[in-house]
């Protein structure tokens, strides 16, 4: 991941991405992570990636683009959609270590 002035990037083996700061409606910051709101998802970034000076300008940056969850208001939606798809998540991951993996 890369994050610019002017937009982030992702980029895989096997594709690349650009998304503007326009597309993401909001952020939330967890003890280990920054949650990017981009409807109908979104897109997590461990904290763990950056030292502690990157992550600050990070924070600066998203500041600047995105605006800060309000949990009061529109935030909570948000973070009950990201618990949902954490829970989802976890349990494909069970589902593959019981189905998919030899034993």
């Amino acid at each position: 991941m890369q994050f610019e002035e002017t937009n982030h990037r992702m980029v895989a083996p096997k594709f690349a991405y650009d998304a503007s700061w326009d597309c993401y409606k909001s952020f939330v910051e967890t003890p280990n992570l920054i949650v990017l709101s981009q409807p109908p998802g979104f897109a997590m970034v461990p904290k763990r990636a950056f030292s502690v000076e990157q992550l600050s300008r990070f924070r600066q940056l998203l500041e600047r683009k995105v605006r800060v969850a309000d949990p009061q208001t529109g935030g909570r939606g948000f973070l009950i959609a990201l618990a949902v798809a954490i829970a989802i998540l976890l349990a494909l991951y069970a589902a593959l270590r019981i189905y998919a993996l030899p034993r």
